[in-house]
């Protein structure tokens, strides 16, 4: 099975991964 399906269960994973893709909201995430 892809690996997308096991990020699928940890949604720590997909939040981490959603945010190294956007890095601008990261910015404004991390003070």
């Amino acid at each position: 099975a892809p690996d997308i399906f096991y990020l699928l269960k940890n949604q720590e994973l997909l939040i981490v991964f959603y945010l190294l893709n956007n890095q601008e909201l990261l910015k404004y995430l991390i003070f």
